[in-house]
């Protein structure tokens, strides 16, 4: 279903949102991104976390592409790779290597599968009124360079046991150049949550409810991606390799399994 706003001038409040505002934000989003000069969606927050009950692995940037079928996480240094071995030691962890095709090429990625009583939790937005924390039970780490020396040792010592194939992709060398700076989620994560893309903003809700109350109310979030923008302005032109390079426009878009929802929103106007 796509709308197009009849008029900008019903946001004169965008900076100032009202205390209903603000509860319908913390009570019905679960995720707020807004895209960068690039047509790219960042999560509006630095708070990301990978959890499990050993500890967390901060996600700095996280990119959102409803396109993208995977979640892909930075390595940012050689300290966080040996701290994400210790957090999902291969006893209670699928831990491996995987192949996966880029725009780039092919590369080879860390894997990690939760096993059973051994879940892994991605809590997105933690400085943010619609924090909320998914269940995931696959997750993949982009290596570079230096990160394959250091598995490469692990395995040598003893202290990494990995399958054939794995040793296989290892022994490749199909690594990125760089360390990856962003991470990137999508349908893995949000595919059978009701998305809503408008206002060059993009939202993720409990439910279906949540979107139809969400609509009533539409002014306040924008002021959360102005702030974010303005404060971090090296996400203005991140950009991935993943994901697809199509046009986006500014009109809204809303998306939900459910193709015979009906929703009652005034001030809009349906195009073709």
């Amino acid at each position: 279903i796509c709308f197009q706003s009849s008029s900008e001038s019903n946001h004169s409040s965008i900076m100032d949102p009202s205390k209903e505002e603000e509860n319908i934000i913390k009570d019905n989003l679960l995720v707020f991104a807004g895209n960068n000069q690039k047509n790219r969606y960042i999560v509006c927050s630095l708070q990301n976390f990978i959890i499990n009950e050993n500890g967390r692995i901060p996600i700095k940037y996280l990119l959102c592409d409803t396109g993208c079928n995977i979640i892909l996480l930075p390595i940012s240094s050689i300290e966080q790779l040996g701290e994400i071995l210790d957090l999902f030691p291969t006893s209670k962890y699928m831990v491996t290597l995987r192949g996966s095709g880029t725009a780039s090429g092919a590369t080879v990625n860390l894997s990690i599968k939760e096993k059973l009583e051994n879940p892994i939790s991605f809590k997105i937005g933690d400085d943010l009124p619609c924090s909320h924390t998914f269940g995931l039970e696959i997750i993949n780490f982009s290596l570079c360079d230096e990160d394959f020396d250091f598995l490469a040792k692990k395995v040598q010592d003893g202290t990494l046991k990995l399958d054939k194939r794995a040793l296989e992709l290892l022994n490749s060398r199909k690594s990125q150049p760089t360390r990856r700076k962003h991470g990137l989620v999508g349908q893995h994560i949000f595919g059978t949550y009701p998305c809503l893309q408008w206002n060059q903003s993009w939202m993720v809700f409990k439910d279906a409810k949540s979107l139809e109350r969400f609509l009533s109310v539409t002014s306040a979030i924008a002021g959360t991606k102005a702030a974010f923008f303005n404060k971090f302005s090296e996400t203005l032109n991140m950009e991935d390799d993943h994901g697809s390079m199509e046009e986006r426009d500014e009109e809204l878009w809303i998306s939900h399994p459910s193709a015979s929802m009906q929703f009652n929103i005034p001030e809009w106007e349906l195009t073709d």
